[in-house]
């Protein structure tokens, strides 16, 4: 290139200078061989270029082939992965097989199924040979099945003739039966009777059937002087069990299924529909607190001279069993005028109060829902006022009928967890007690409303009776309103309440008397008398302004109690104490007085008239030495 411009600038310059042509024509040739070399380089420059395109282009080729062969590669790969995994993960059927263990199988099985020379070896072949062994077992156990449904169908056809022979044989049985009634009745023996009673039990709901037949057990076994009856309509009940029969009819295939499938996750969900509709068919066709038409009736003879009779009865629409009590007797002391004035003892709707363990978990007062699923439907009613009408839903009462309920105070299920038989015994046990024990605090306050305070033989000798000044002048019953309008009993009735019951007394000496506020427990005498004492004397006198007082009250609530040996006489204990203890309150009041009044002679010694800065007076007595000390 350089040169051919060379050679272009000298033939200018030679033009311009007007030099020989000849020069020119040489240069010019000179100038297209220069041209043609330089096209010779160009072409030879495109001729390389379009070898190198080609090349390149052939390469990318092969590299694009072996890009696609790669891919192709990862594919196979891929899918070789996925049947892996597939084959991997595969779960046979005979892993949901329960086949026996591999040391039952070689113990068992053959040699010729077993194969243990192989099969010890090879896990493979050890299951397969396990299969082989499940196989022949279930056609042996399949055999048998056929075996014994043969046998079954043979025996339900003798039972079929046998039940046949029976229905026959019931007219003659049913004739035979009605012509022993008068040999029953000439023997005394309530084989009729009895039968019928049982037949009705089959008619009672689960609970009261529950009651009925520990109730029954316990009778024949423990106490013949209890009776157990069962009252009602019986046609109103076989309705009610028809009703049943019809809704068990239309659900039994459901049901039946769902006993098979244990372990499906809804059998639970099914369990409880089965339950609520049995629950709903021993529902009559009435109210919320209309109870099972049949009920159960348990009575307890011989308790001190009366008898007290329960009715058990079952709310289905609630499900929970109440109780109505009532106490009758037929001796001189039950039926006199004196005894009759006292009868709320025993008739008051507290006799069955308190009755169980329970009630040290806050009391079983029979006022409250015991089943917390019937709380929802009870929410805006006056639960005293219903159960005072159809009776009380008490725990104990739950507990005989063996009904199960989860409550906040526990962390156990309620019931189930105690035995029947051992419950029936104790709540019967106490049950006689408590109504022996009312008995004869009736016959007690009797006394009292004669002025007479019944003696007990164990405190007797610490007290001096002979010579005792203050008597008792009127025993009165009163209400829990009545009771804190006293003013002096206002702490200890917030801490009583209402199921309490209530009395007021006076025991005078003189002039003088002493008003003592009397609160009875339901449980009376496991819980002794509470009493609160008022003096009107020179002032009102209580334990919130006097010292004496309080260690009066203190002594007959807490000390004096644990002296008595039976606690049936703890409250004529609390009361021959109290007289005593006025006594010698008054005497040695008056001890401080030169001129003492003469209708308070000093009739006791007393080693000190006080003691302490309380001035606390001597009012415990010394029966050898017949002195009064602190």
């Amino acid at each position: 290139c350089g040169d051919l411009r060379n050679v272009m600038a000298k033939v200018v310059e030679m033009k311009a200078e007007g030099k020989d042509k000849s020069e020119i024509s040489e240069l010019r040739v000179q100038g297209s061989f220069h041209f043609l070399a330089l096209k010779q380089l160009n072409r030879s420059a495109q001729i390389n270029c379009k070898q190198v395109k080609d090349k390149t282009l052939e390469t990318k080729q092969k590299l694009d082939n072996y890009n696609l062969q790669l891919e192709n590669l990862q594919y196979e790969i891929s899918h070789l992965r996925k049947e892996i995994t597939k084959c991997l993960e595969f779960r046979s059927r005979h892993d949901d097989i329960q086949l026996v263990p591999v040391e039952d199988f070689y113990e068992e099985a053959p040699d010729s199924i077993a194969k243990s020379s192989s099969t010890k070896s090879d896990e493979h072949k050890q299951t397969l040979a396990r299969l082989d062994w499940e196989l022949e077992q279930r056609k042996l156990l399949a055999d048998e099945l056929t075996k014994l449904k043969q046998v079954k169908s043979e025996v339900l056809e003798e039972i079929g003739t046998k039940k046949q022979h029976l229905q026959v044989l019931a007219p003659a049985l049913q004739n035979l039966l009605k012509s022993t009634l008068p040999l029953q009745d000439a023997l005394n023996l309530p084989i009729n009777k009895t039968r019928k009673l049982h037949e009705t039990a089959q008619l009672l709901p689960r609970p009261l059937f529950v009651l009925f037949l520990q109730a029954k057990a316990y009778q024949e076994a423990c106490d013949p002087n209890m009776g157990v009856d069962i009252e009602g309509d019986v046609t109103a009940a076989e309705k009610v069990r028809e009703g049943r029969r019809m809704v068990v009819e239309q659900h039994g295939v459901e049901e039946s299924d769902s006993d098979e499938e244990q372990e499906d996750p809804d059998s639970s969900r099914s369990r409880r529909g089965r339950k609520q509709r049995e629950m709903e068919t021993d529902l009559p066709s009435t109210g919320l607190y209309s109870p099972h038409p049949l009920v159960v009736g348990i009575t307890l003879n011989k308790n001190s001279g009366a008898d007290l009779e329960m009715k058990f009865s079952f709310l289905p629409k609630l499900n929970f069993v109440v109780v109505k009590s009532i106490v009758t007797g037929k001796s001189e002391v039950v039926k006199s005028d004196l005894f009759q004035n006292f009868s709320s003892v025993l008739q008051n709707e507290n006799l069955l109060q308190c009755l169980g363990n329970s009630h040290k978990n806050g009391g079983d007062w029979g006022t409250t829902c015991p089943n917390p699923a019937s709380l929802f439907l009870l929410q805006n009613e006056d639960l005293g006022e219903v159960f005072g009408n159809i009776g009380r839903p008490y725990l104990w009462a739950q507990e005989l009928c063996g009904l199960e309920f989860l409550h906040s105070n526990s962390t156990v299920i309620f019931f189930l967890s105690i035995l029947l038989s051992a419950n029936m015994r104790k709540t019967m046990k106490k049950l006689r007690s408590r109504v022996s024990s009312r008995v004869k605090l009736a016959e007690q306050m009797t006394k009292f409303t004669e002025h007479i305070i019944p003696s007990e033989p164990t405190t007797s000798s610490l007290v001096p009776n002979k010579v005792i000044q203050s008597s008792l002048a009127t025993w009165t019953s009163t209400s829990s309103k009545s009771f804190s309008k006293l003013g002096f009993t206002t702490s200890v009735l917030e801490l009583l309440g209402d199921n309490f019951d209530y009395y007021v007394t006076t025991v005078k000496r003189g002039s003088v008397g002493l008003i003592a506020a009397v609160a009875i427990s339901p449980d009376h005498p496991v819980t002794h008398p509470i009493f609160k004492l008022s003096l009107d004397w020179m002032g009102r006198r209580t334990a919130d302004n006097d010292d004496n007082i309080r260690e009066m009250e203190s002594e007959l609530n807490i000390t004096w109690p644990k002296l008595v040996k039976n606690p049936d006489n703890i409250l004529p204990a609390q009361l021959l104490r109290l007289t005593a203890m006025l006594d010698i309150y008054i005497e040695t009041e008056c001890m401080n007085d030169m001129n003492q009044p003469v209708e308070f002679p000093s009739q006791y010694f007393c080693s000190r008239k006080t003691k302490g800065p309380a001035r606390i007076k001597p009012f415990h007595f010394d029966p050898v030495n017949k002195v009064y000390h602190h």
